[in-house]
């Protein structure tokens, strides 16, 4: 990695070489005021109050070479939480208490609506989410962010890698907002559905009703906020993912208005009933309006390279700036934009910035707002020495090669410029390495082994590869002929306009590399002492394993902590079981393979880097939500008897298989299983069978008269092994009196290939047999154990 970095610097510092002396200022362009063209006001949940105002401007050309266009989005954000409903009844009832019961008919309708309302947003829902990659295809789900971090991660889709060049930070922060909002949407019409499908619907109080018609009132203003990030604007240039989401927010009206009309209301005092009641709807009072401004440049260049620098000047006093993190700096209230751009075709670009204001800016305000300072710089290469240096070259080797034409001589042109580039990079290196071995005191030969790194003895494969792709290149330009270049710019034309053959110049470059490495490989392996690079491998390759030691030992504490709390580990113990650091240690100093030793050391380190970080997750997560979640699934229980996992919505679905294995660990006395994604009672009858009536084989130890007992050591990886491993553990982890308990064995036999299974546990003087089908080994365990009083 080091190397490929100083690779970009070296070329850098060519690049600057180059230019040096030959870079002339082209145009100057001063700030001047824009035009408004128009401004879009956006009513998304159709609630007469505007969403979202957008102001879009003229285009503004310079020299008909830069060309801009502005567009300012103004969003409004109200403080939900804040949202008020009051019910108005008839003036009859008003003086006494009142009950309110809805018609089982008006239910119907309601669930009818609310279905009609889910069917007609999620397939554009999910058209969105996939072009940020919070949709699963293959599962049919959405998998949805909730920090910049996971955002950033799952954001890898064609869309999003434009909007993170273009864009930067802000773009991800939108992404974000945008899973949010669409991740609360969804929560507030599951709580409506939980209400229709669980609710009593007679002897409801004012404040029930109160709040099913603030939750679908919610359900509006949510499907508002969604449309009005900026991902979904209808005139956000680059920036948009797709248009606003086709809520059909008249089926929310239908649902409230079935419901207020044919609600019954029930008078306590006099025992009288009348039908239908009205609300009043207060509007949310407004947090803050959110800007995003968003600036489109194109820039058609007449030279091999240009930079264009943008200096906007903010006029008004904000809050909470954030700009796009790609070639922008912020100072004193002014964004200065810089970018560069290679090659003549035209380029676009983008600013985006984004701030709060506490009320929003006036017409005249935002129409009022200046062009930026625009200047554009750009560089004549042509006459340059490196260029016609690298001409000349070029046309030599056409004539030295003509019989393969000229991609064969830009290819090899490509690789030694590459070859060369590396030598350079290498003393850098050395230089740098000499220095900082003398200033921690290290011998001079052990800097040089250090910095030459490990020799291949595999370098007949590069020279291999190089051949293959020698010939595959000389058929792929097999009939392309010579030719003389005599500018930059032609050599450019020619490659452009032959794809096929520049692929094949490609080819040969790699070709060339290729035969390279596998001379360096060969000199390294041969003429620069071979033992002393090896024995430096072998010396890591010791580092790494104490390395690995000190993880397993660490992953052995997080295991106790976590058998302590009762977490099951048995994946993270699975993962422990299979590191081979035995294997690792004969690789090292036994077998002395160091290469080998080597790959299985790095694959080591990193499963036991992914260990520890599932131990802590685990235990940081049960250690801060456990007690919720269990008092959660307690309260689930005692209403219902069978519960659906995927009910649990308020325990993350990530944690609720985890969770449900929790709870069946410290409630063994609920006796309960997991059946197709249901928590429920358990109804397994195991049976206490003499040990003379069950002859059968476990691997090569016969069971007659006495058992054997299975030898069963941590080091054991064989099947049954991990077997006993992971009953072991789970005896440990079982609220029953196990520990006098001697274990000798477990058997699991198929029956029938049905899924039907017979387990015999061999405990002492005496075998339990059980019959199971569809329960995990740790269910069976806790049934059979307990029903025999172990």
């Amino acid at each position: 990695m080091k190397t490929v970095k100083n690779y970009f610097a070296v070329i850098s510092l060519i690049i600057l070489f180059t230019l040096l002396g030959c870079v002339t200022q082209t145009a100057q362009h001063e700030s001047q005021p824009e035009t408004l063209y128009k401004i879009y006001n956006e009513d998304f949940d159709n609630n007469k109050i505007i969403d979202q105002r957008v102001y879009e401007f003229s285009q503004k050309v310079y020299d008909n070479k830069t060309t801009l266009k502005r567009y300012i989005l103004e969003r409004y954000v109200y403080d939900t939480s804040k949202l008020n409903i009051t019910i108005k009844e008839p003036s009859a009832q008003a003086s006494h208490t009142t009950y309110y019961s809805i018609p089982k008919t008006t239910i119907n309708k309601l669930k009818e609506d609310l279905k009609l309302f889910k069917s007609t947003k999620e397939p554009d829902e999910k058209n969105r989410l996939l072009q940020v990659g919070l949709y699963n295809t293959i599962n049919d789900e959405y998998n949805l962010c909730f920090d910049l971090q996971s955002c950033q991660r799952q954001c890898h889709t064609p869309k999003c890698d434009l909007g993170k060049t273009s864009f930067g930070e802000l773009f991800i922060k939108d992404v974000l907002d945008f899973s949010i909002s669409i991740n609360k949407l969804n929560n507030d019409t599951q709580d409506v559905e939980n209400f229709l499908n669980s609710y009593d619907y007679r002897n409801l109080t004012k404040d029930d009703i109160n709040d099913i018609i603030k939750k679908i009132i919610m359900i509006n203003e949510d499907s508002s906020s969604v449309n009005s990030n900026p991902l979904l604007s209808p005139v956000a240039g680059g920036l948009k993912i797709g248009f606003p989401i086709d809520y059909k927010t008249e089926y929310l009206q239908d649902m409230i208005n079935e419901l207020t009309e044919n609600i019954v209301i029930y008078n306590s005092t006099q025992n009288t009933s009348s039908n239908g009641i009205s609300y009043v709807y207060t509007q949310p009072p407004l947090k803050h309006v959110e800007y995003t401004v968003i600036i489109e440049i194109y820039h058609r260049s007449e030279s091999p390279y240009s930079k264009i620098t943008v200096e906007e000047q903010i006029p008004w006093t904000v809050n909470n700036v954030i700009i796009s993190s790609n070639y922008t700096k912020f100072k004193d209230n002014k964004i200065i934009w810089e970018l560069s751009q290679v090659g003549s075709d035209e380029a676009p670009g983008y600013i985006i910035y984004a701030f709060d204001t506490y009320s929003p800016l006036s017409n005249e305000s935002v129409a009022s707002i200046n062009s930026p300072k625009i200047t554009v710089e750009s560089a004549e290469v042509e006459n340059t020495p490196i260029v016609l240096f690298s001409l000349s070259v070029i046309n030599n080797l056409t004539s030295f090669l003509f019989l393969f034409g000229s991609f064969f001589a830009i290819g090899i042109f490509a690789g030694l410029l590459g070859i060369i580039i590396r030598y350079v990079v290498w003393v850098f290196e050395l230089v740098w390495e000499i220095i900082n071995g003398i200033l921690s005191h290290k011998n001079i030969k052990q800097i040089f082994y250090d910095w030459l790194g490990s020799a291949n003895p595999n370098y007949v494969q590069y020279i291999g590869l190089s051949i293959l792709l020698i010939l595959i290149a000389g058929v792929i330009t097999y009939n392309s002929t010579a030719k003389s270049f005599d500018s930059l710019s032609s050599l450019q034309e020619y490659i452009l306009k032959n794809p096929i053959g520049t692929f094949g110049s490609f080819l040969v470059f790699l070709s060339v590399i290729s035969l390279y490495f596998g001379i360096e490989e060969y000199v390294k392996l041969k003429l620069f002492g071979a033992p002393e690079v090896k024995g430096d491998l072998k010396n890591r390759n010791i580092k790494s394993l104490e390395h690995l030691k000190t993880q397993i030992e660490r992953i052995h504490n997080l295991l106790n902590k976590a058998s302590s709390m009762r977490i099951d580990t048995n994946d993270e113990e699975e993962l422990l079981l299979s590191i081979p650091i035995k294997r690792i240690t004969q690789l090292i100093y036994e077998i002395d393979d160091q290469q080998q030793a080597r790959i299985l050391s790095e694959q080591s380190i990193s499963r036991a880097e992914y260990c520890i970080k599932l131990l802590n997750q685990k235990i940081d997560t049960m250690t801060n939500k456990w007690p919720e979640w269990e008092s959660i699934i307690l309260s689930r229980l005692e209403k219902e008897n069978e519960v659906d996992i995927d009910d649990l919505i308020e325990i993350p679905k990530e944690w609720r298989e985890l969770s449900i294995e929790r709870f069946l660990i410290l409630h063994p006395e609920k006796n309960l299983i997991i059946d197709k994604g249901t928590l429920k009672p358990m109804s397994l009858k195991a049976m206490k069978v003499p040990i003379s009536k069950i002859p059968f084989s476990v691997a090569k130890y016969k069971v007659t008269g006495e058992i054997e007992n299975y030898p069963f050591t941590t080091g054991n990886r064989s099947l049954i092994g991990i077997l006993l491993h992971r009953m072991m553990k789970y005896l440990r982890l079982l609220d029953t009196p196990v520990s006098h308990v001697k274990v000798k064995g477990i058997f699991v036999q198929n029956i029938n290939g049905k899924g039907r299974k017979t387990v015999m546990f061999f405990l002492g003087n005496k075998i339990i047999v059980g019959k199971f089908s569809g329960y995990s080994l740790f269910e069976l365990l806790n049934k059979v154990f307990k029903q025999n009083n172990v």
